[in-house]
């Protein structure tokens, strides 16, 4: 089975709500994904 985003929503720096096509929603935390010099951009909040 495939699970599909069904809908995302921003909800502060690196967090985003998202809900899924098996009914499972909740806040994400991406902020540990951003590792490496190809996420520099997206890590500066200020930009």
């Amino acid at each position: 089975m495939f699970l599909h985003v069904l809908e995302a929503r921003y909800v502060r720096d690196y967090v985003v709500w998202l809900k899924f096509s098996d009914g499972a929603a909740g806040e994400v935390d991406l902020s540990a994904e951003l590792d490496g010099p190809v996420f520099g951009p997206l890590r500066d909040i200020e930009q």
